[in-house]
This record gives C-alpha cells, structure tokens and sequence, in this order.
C-alpha cells in the first residue's frame, strides 16, 4: 500500500494537508501497511483531518498523482534507495547516524 500512502498524502496535499497527512500515515502505518482496503482507511484519516473527503476520495479514484508517485520511485530506484530515510549529501549517500556529519563536511566545503 505504500503507492496508494503516497497519492494519499499527495491528494491531501490538493487540500493543504500533506502534512498532516503525512503524519498520519506514518503514526498508522501498522493499520494500513496489510489493509486490503487502504482507500477507505485513508478517506477516514481525510475525513478526520478536516479535509473534503469527496474531494479526497475523487483525487484517489482518479490516479491524478499516480504518474508523480511512480516518477519518484523510479528515480529512488534508479538512485538504489532501498530505504527511508536515506539522504544524499552533495551527491554522497549519508544515513541517519551520518547525516549531521555529511552536512557539517559539505558547509565546510569537504
């Protein structure tokens, strides 16, 4: 489900809510993650974050992100992200225990 999580947060951000959609999702993802029906799941989180869940729902029905969602993960698969987070730096590859020295090394111009 993670395709329909992305369009999700991306039709709620339609609303000005990608954040908190994003946000929701992640604190839920156990719910979601083997729903067999994430569609509805997801109207409820819009529905629950004061969005126009008719809106909501028509954005999801339409697939209008789905070409965005793909190009993303087409190019983080091409990039060989197999994970998140993961963070590029100056075009070097740092994890959460390396960031903050990946970002201190390019400030400083290493």
């Amino acid at each position: 489900n993670a395709v329909p999580a992305a369009e999700a947060a991306r039709c709620a951000g339609d609303q000005g809510k990608f954040w908190q959609m994003h946000d929701t999702l992640f604190s839920k993802q156990t719910e979601w993650e083997s729903d067999g029906n994430a569609a509805n799941r997801f109207a409820g989180y819009a529905t629950a974050l004061g969005m126009d869940r008719g809106a909501f729902e028509s954005c999801m029905a339409s697939n209008k992100h789905l070409a965005g969602v793909n190009e993303a993960g087409a190019a983080a698969q091409a990039a060989n992200i197999k994970a998140t987070p993961t963070f590029y730096v100056n075009g070097k590859k740092a994890d959460a225990a390396t960031l903050k020295q990946a970002i201190d090394a390019a400030l400083q111009g290493k």
